[in-house]
């Protein structure tokens, strides 16, 4: 639309007009922004077809018509587009839902009103390079009961096995919609709704551990507000054909990254692409590895310089030899700020009476010389008290991305209910916070210090 001053661009031919785009643009009697204007008006006053149910009609092989229909669920009136691509005029046969109705032009050139055939079909003739839309005279005709509904054995997704393709087959020849439940141990929850045929949805199942049970049902609901029940089915939740083992998931991590996959051991001559993205943008192929069934990347972040607190997620692509492929679910990790080697402790016992308490420690975070010298009957004991009254821990590490596992406690007389601190085993991860807090009585790991009263 607006002037421009790129030399590259100001060469362009422009549709229906002889201005160049070093000129102004913006022109409303331009053909295109009229026909804009038009279908602008044309959705504008009829909300069906902004986001009714679109229902899939006709499609010719090659060029010629597409045709779909939209119903909106309160007024129930059925909407036809057809649209050619053609060069020359086309006509079709469309489905519908009204056998022997009345369907009225709301755009494009034709006849101002055409019928629907015994059979619900619309014949339409529609112009090269055009559309047309025709809305049925009324409402279509009701269900006098629901139809009937089964659901077809679930079946593991032909993209992905971390999805259960679940569909339904519904009787009658109306307007439906089909709700589907699923059942993994804690009640039936929706999954999804569908109102085109064929009625499925696809069921994440990739949170669930190989052969789990689901249980799955459908419900479908007619234009007259009539409902039925499907019979139950029963499937077990597939083990993946390819899965990210490592990094854990949301784990703190510099420099260089370690990515391994693991594929069914059936697809054992396979390669696997793995793809990275940051912060949620796009994908991209950060390297491949055909060491089946076992793969691994080695991912080196630093030359990227991305800010501490990045998201940054991996994927692993599966090729098959008939040349499809299967995308593993993501794996996330966050990018760790500058490392950190000593972690403290804050201990706070109001009476002062420090003596003897100490951490007991483990995991790899721990610098191994710590865990060396310390053991359930030999915590490790603090480095001083401050003048506030907290006691502080210093604790050398190894790897501060892992977790500090610890418990606060006093070796004497472990049937003593105060010789240990409540709240279990415990743990801080240092690279996210490198000082904690603790309070004698209080489970609670505070990150920042807390109130003292």
């Amino acid at each position: 639309m607006f002037p421009s001053k790129v030399p590259e661009y100001n060469d362009d031919d422009l549709i229906g007009t002889d201005a160049t785009t070093a000129e102004s643009n913006f022109d409303r009697g331009h053909p295109l922004y009229r026909s804009i204007a038009r279908l602008a008006a044309l959705t504008r006053g009829h909300r069906a077809l902004r986001n009714g149910a679109q229902q899939h009609r006709y499609s010719s092989e090659g060029t010629g018509i597409y045709a779909f229909s939209r119903i909106g669920r309160k007024r129930q009136r059925e909407f036809v587009v057809a649209l050619n691509n053609a060069e020359e005029a086309q006509t079709a046969a469309i489905p519908t839902y009204a056998a022997d109705r009345r369907f009225e032009r709301l755009y494009g050139d034709g006849p101002a009103v055409r019928r629907s055939g015994d059979d619900a079909r619309l014949t339409l003739t529609v112009p090269a390079l055009s559309a047309v839309v025709y809305r049925l005279a009324g409402k279509i005709d009701g269900s006098r009961a629901a139809p009937s509904v089964a659901l077809e054995p679930p079946q593991p997704a032909a993209e992905s096995r971390g999805r259960m393709e679940v569909r339904a087959d519904v009787g009658g020849e109306s307007f439906y919609e089909v709700t589907f439940q699923a059942d993994t141990g804690g009640g039936w929850r929706p999954i999804g709704t569908d109102d085109n045929a064929p009625y499925r949805v696809f069921h994440d199942v990739s949170a669930l551990h190989a052969g789990t049970e689901v249980r799955y049902r459908a419900i479908v609901l007619d234009n007259r507000g009539h409902r039925r029940k499907s019979a139950v089915r029963t499937a077990e939740a597939p083990a993946p054909l390819i899965t990210i083992e490592a990094p854990r998931e949301g784990a703190l991590k510099r420099g260089t990254v370690e990515v391994r996959a693991v594929a069914d051991p059936e697809r054992a001559t396979h390669v696997v692409d793995f793809e990275r993205s940051i912060a949620g943008g796009p994908w991209t192929n950060v390297g491949s590895d055909s060491s089946s069934p076992a793969y691994t990347l080695f991912d080196d972040l630093a030359p990227l310089m991305l800010a501490p607190g990045t998201r940054v997620s991996y994927r692993a692509v599966l090729h098959e030899p008939d040349g499809t492929t299967v995308t593993s679910a993501e794996r996330s990790i966050v990018v760790a700020g500058p490392k950190v080697d000593t972690a403290v402790v804050h201990y706070l016992r109001p009476a002062g009476d420090y003596d003897s308490w100490g951490l007991h420690m483990w995991g790899d975070a721990v610098a191994d010389s710590v865990l060396a010298q310390i053991a359930w009957e030999r915590p490790w004991q603090r480095s001083g008290v401050d003048a506030d009254g907290w006691a502080r821990y210093d604790v050398p590490l190894d790897d501060d991305t892992e977790a500090v596992n610890f418990i606060m406690h006093t070796p004497s007389g472990d049937s003593v209910p105060e010789t240990r601190e409540p709240g279990g085993d415990r743990s801080f991860v240092p690279a996210s916070n490198p000082e904690i807090w603790l309070k004698q009585g209080d489970p609670t790991v505070y990150t920042s210090q807390p109130a003292t009263g």
